[in-house]
């Protein structure tokens, strides 16, 4: 398919292909498509016939090339979008179509899944549950004061009392309901106290439970919480004045268990697994005890919407280089993209979703052209004579600019997404990032074998154990609470119309587009101008 689709591209550019034709790209592309439309036909009842053309539109655009492999490809794409505007469409209307509550004396029954402890308060979240007797679709989240909970642990089952109400604002603007609706939380319920009517077994959660005993028992309170955050993603025990000045920083995702934690245990595996000789060719077996690694710490950590994304997009990358097919990144992070989206069709509004792939795009397509124009302007710069061709900086200059492209490409890549999440941007999140990402790396696999050596021996020995990450940690704190990070870009705000040519212009940047040299600066320039224009104007 993507041959004769390529050949008729390279046709219509002057004999040089625009694009290279990446198929889970643009299955991806066409599954949030497909989905976005769904959530504007429902939330603003776009008149029908948009859909019709927004279904027809990848096959005039693919029938245009005029054979039969592309005209096939637009057919696919169609599907794609079909398939996530039905997928979404389907969810929502589930959702809405929940039974109403709005009682003040109701009996709520359901496992608990997720406890976290919020000072005075606790926020319990329950599956599998029955309210007044009527088993339900979804999750519940209860609110009950922290007192009350103290015996509940996770996987016990529950009867609660008291005044339930039904989430029944499934659109709007306002972006934490997106989360609970990717989550199916449907029911909330306030209420005083609670009894425990049975004790479930759980690994994960009571693997969890050690883990947190032990670090407090090891390690200072704020190194213990700050510890069991990046190792499970819970960062209820963190103190509020240190997790804001964290965010105003720009690296609280360092708090939730996604592709950096994923990926430093992807490599520590890979490397593990490069020991061993006896294993180098057997490649199914690499490829299951990696994979067994990595689901099994995604279900320690509860199988987050983050865990689930990075796990996926590893073991489709070392799947593709473990059967001998040519790396291509960018192609495996839309494979995992939208198998995501197939399963919860909801992620795409979900802040964590955007970050964690706005970052991860910006990382494959702009960290090798940043490293050539890091290479270019040092060169300019400092009036050196080639010494090796501008597009492979190597030696130590070359691992520092690649570094700082990774750093730089994510920021810019994710920028608009934090805009528009949060109404601000981190004038630190750059430097900080610099700093920290690295150390958090580091000191993730370090804080991960001590703990898990920790857990294994009686609590008696958590101190000794724990003594080389609870120093780490201590500095890192240490050097970050000294510290405020206050200076932040709060006026900014970006609409549709600009976030589209910035990100354009990115990609025009980046060389994925084959513009010819002459017109690529008078592109670029356009784009900006528009980027420009938008967001004055608009």
């Amino acid at each position: 398919m993507t041959a004769g689709v390529e050949k008729r591209i390279t046709n219509n550019v002057g004999g040089e292909k625009l694009f290279n034709f990446r198929p889970c790209l643009f299955v991806a592309i066409f599954l949030s498509l497909g989905i976005l439309f769904a959530k504007f036909f429902l939330e603003y009842d776009i008149a029908f016939y948009w859909l019709v053309i927004a279904v027809l539109f990848p096959i005039a655009v693919f029938a245009y090339f005029r054979t039969k492999k592309s005209l096939l490809a637009g057919l696919a794409l169609m599907l794609c979008f079909f398939v996530g505007f039905s997928s979404y469409s389907l969810k929502a209307n589930d959702f809405r179509n929940t039974t109403y509550y709005n009682s003040f004396d109701s009996t709520v029954y359901g496992r608990v899944v997720k406890s976290t402890e919020n000072g005075e308060q606790t926020c319990l979240t329950l599956s599998g549950v029955s309210i007044d007797g009527q088993p339900e679709k979804g999750r519940l989240i209860a609110y009950l004061p922290t007192w009350a909970c103290e015996s509940v642990r996770e996987a016990d089952s529950v009867f609660i009392r008291g005044a339930v109400k039904t989430k029944t604002e499934l659109f709007g603007k306002n972006a934490t309901f997106d989360e609970y609706f990717a989550d199916d939380i449907r029911f909330f319920v306030e209420a005083e106290k609670l009894s425990v009517v049975d004790r479930n077994f759980d690994a994960f959660a009571l693997m969890r439970e050690t883990l947190k005993n032990r670090l407090y028992a090891g390690m200072g309170a704020d190194s213990a919480s700050v510890s069991f955050a990046v190792l499970t993603g819970d960062s209820s025990g963190i103190e509020d004045g240190l997790l804001d000045n964290v965010r105003r920083g720009g690296i609280a995702h360092i708090f939730a268990v996604s592709g950096l934690h994923i990926g430093t245990l992807y490599a520590v595996c890979i490397f593990l697994l490069d020991k061993l000789k006896r294993l180098q060719d057997k490649k199914l077996l690499r490829f299951i005890t990696v994979g067994l690694a990595l689901l099994f710490y995604g279900g320690f950590c509860g199988y987050s919407e983050s865990v689930l994304r990075a796990v996926v997009t590893c073991l489709a990358l070392y799947a593709s280089k473990l059967i001998g097919v040519k790396k291509d990144s960018l192609e495996s992070l839309s494979f995992a993209g939208a198998l995501l989206l197939l399963i919860n069709p909801v992620s795409l509004f979900c802040v964590g979703f955007q970050l964690s792939f706005s970052a991860c795009y910006g990382i494959v397509i702009l960290n090798k052209p940043l490293q050539v124009f890091m290479e270019r302007a040092y060169r300019s710069l400092t009036k050196r004579t080639e010494e090796y061709p501008v597009t492979y900086p190597i030696g130590r200059r070359g691992k520092v600019f690649s570094f700082l492209a990774v750093t730089v490409s994510a920021q810019l890549f994710t920028a608009p997404v934090l805009i528009d999440a949060y109404g601000y941007l981190s004038a630190w999140g750059l430097l900080l990032n610099a700093i920290f990402v690295p150390c958090v790396g580091l000191i993730f696999s370090l804080t991960l074998g001590f703990s898990a050596l920790a857990c294994l021996l009686p609590s008696s020995f958590a101190v000794v154990i724990l003594w080389v990450p609870n120093l780490f940690w201590t500095l890192l704190l240490l050097t970050y609470q000294t510290l405020d990070f206050a200076v932040i870009f709060e006026t900014v705000t970006l609409n549709g119309l600009a976030t589209f040519c910035y990100y354009a212009f990115l990609i025009a940047f980046s060389g994925k587009l084959n513009l010819k040299e002459k017109e690529k600066p008078a592109v670029l320039c356009a784009l900006a101008l528009s980027c420009v224009c938008a967001y004055i104007i608009l």
